[in-house]
Parts: C-alpha cells; sequence; structure tokens
C-alpha cells in the first residue's frame, strides 16, 4: 500500500541523511503518481523517470531531474538519458554532504553565530535546508521540530 511504501522510502532517507549524505528518490512518474504518498516527499530531491516529452511532473516540490529516456542511442550504445535541473555537486560540496567538510570547518575554525530565518508563507523546510545547504533533518534538530509538517513555525536557528 502507498502508506507502507512511502514509510519505507522515509525511513531509508532519514537514515542516510542521518549518516551525512544527501539523498533523493528515484521512481517512474506513474509510481510517485500511484506507488507512492508523494506528499510525503516534499524534503526529498525527486529523480523521476517520464520518458514522454511533456516531463516531469514539477508541481511536487524537489523535482530536480528528468530521466527523459532509456534508449537514447549514441554511437551505437544506448544510454539513458537524463536531465538535472540544480547544481548537486554545489550544493553536496557546500553542505559538507557525502564526505565533504564544510568549507571553512577545518579543526582549526571558529563556530560561527547562528542564522536566524524567519519562515515566509509558502516554505517549506527542504526549501530551507536547500537554500543553506543543510537537510531538514538538521533543521528540525537544531530546532527541536518534532513534526516536519509544522506550518505554523515563525523564526528558527540554521
Amino acid at each position: 500500500n502507498k502508506n507502507g511504501v512511502t514509510d519505507a522510502i522515509v525511513a531509508f532517507c532519514d537514515t542516510l541523511e542521518g549518516m551525512g549524505f544527501y539523498v533523493g528518490v528515484y521512481a517512474s512518474k506513474s509510481w510517485f503518481n500511484e506507488k507512492i504518498d508523494t506528499a510525503r516527499l516534499n524534503d526529498y530531491t525527486k529523480w523521476q523517470a517520464a520518458w514522454t516529452k511533456n516531463g516531469p511532473n514539477f508541481s511536487w516540490p524537489g523535482t530536480h531531474i528528468w530521466q527523459s529516456s532509456v534508449n537514447l542511442r549514441i554511437g551505437g550504445v544506448v544510454v539513458d538519458s537524463d536531465i538535472c535541473y540544480v547544481d548537486f555537486p554545489t550544493i553536496i560540496k557546500n553542505g559538507g554532504f557525502n564526505g565533504f567538510g564544510k568549507p571553512g570547518q577545518g579543526s582549526d575554525a571558529k563556530p560561527s553565530e547562528p542564522i536566524i530565518y524567519t519562515v515566509q508563507r509558502g516554505d517549506t523546510l527542504s526549501q530551507i535546508a536547500q537554500r543553506y545547504h543543510t537537510t531538514v533533518k538538521a533543521l528540525a534538530e537544531k530546532n527541536n521540530i518534532r513534526n516536519a509538517e509544522i506550518k505554523n513555525l515563525v523564526d528558527f536557528m540554521l
């Protein structure tokens, strides 16, 4: 069922994020539509396989990679065709994910002052996390947010 599949995806992604990895969810457009509660995945990047000229469903927050084909022929070799709409190498390196240390956070680095961000109507934690090169989990932990679905946040520390 949708809830069970989505529970497993969220648990897996949260576990990897907790280990310092930048994570995303790959699925076909039909799986995102029919098998997964996509609204519960707003905190994660989505890599959507949509093998049509219409492209992916960008109304889902975090849809940043489109697999447009699985049978593109280049020099007689069949390859996937993917289009990425964000600079993941920079996000991953600047965020200190996947084994990269955050810039300026060596052993002699001084702790920085906390950043106070006032949440605007329509903001999501995933958008804020991406903007400040962190994870939703890190924001929630630093700000004692127990439920990432809380809508009435005012100020919190980054």
